[in-house]
């Protein structure tokens, strides 16, 4: 049985990988999401993604899509990979578990969901332990702008904790970046160029080249 993991490129969808293939899922491809204005999840460049899986060793299966293009897309993209299963990093929010589930079943593929009700102080601890990844997106009524750029940590967690923010991020208070850990070939390097401030959310990303 063959599978595909749902990548961002962050540290959910990278853990959910590391941990089904542990489990002995056969994973063969990374699907991406790009969003046309870089408001959908990380926004991360598509040529960083690119890097990774590159690194991984696995395919990656990219589309452009917009809000309200991307079930289409994702649609599109079953329709035409070889996949039993899919892998995804959801952990506590029901309505987005409902979705996978819901939309796994109309493509007969078996949803694969690691994280999901792991206790998210476990995860974070087991993701720095292994990982390495940096804060590239951070929502400021929650997490400090301060903080762009810089390494997850415990220090990180510390700071989380403190403040009454979901460890993991849950609720998009902040966005990372995976650049190397298990079944990485070589670690990924990453250039800023600055600092953009979303004017609707105003969530702070940083720049990447």
């Amino acid at each position: 049985m063959t599978g595909f993991c749902s990548w961002s490129g962050g540290k959910d969808s990278c853990l959910s990988l590391h941990k089904a293939l542990e489990l002995g899922f056969d994973v063969k491809y990374l699907v991406n999401m790009v969003n046309k204005e870089r408001k959908i999840g990380h926004g991360t460049p598509p040529e960083y993604v690119e890097r990774q899986a590159s690194s991984l060793g696995l395919e990656l299966v990219q589309r452009e899509v917009t809000w309200e293009s991307y079930e289409d897309e994702y649609d599109s993209v079953l329709s035409e990979l070889p996949v039993e299963y899919g892998v995804f990093g959801d952990m506590e929010l029901a309505e987005h578990r409902d979705w996978v589930v819901s939309f796994c079943r109309k493509h007969d593929v078996e949803p694969v969901l690691p994280l999901w009700q792991e206790d998210p102080v476990d995860l974070y601890r087991y993701f720095v332990e292994r990982f390495k990844a940096i804060i590239v997106k951070v929502d400021p009524d929650y997490v400090g702008g301060e903080w762009l750029g810089r390494r997850l940590s415990i220090q990180f967690l510390d700071y989380l904790l403190e403040n009454d923010v979901h460890p993991m991020g849950e609720n998009g208070e902040y966005h990372t970046f995976v650049v190397d850990g298990p079944n990485f070939q070589r670690e990924i390097d990453v250039r800023v160029r600055g600092e953009d401030v979303d004017g609707s959310s105003g969530k702070i990303s940083l720049n990447l080249s």
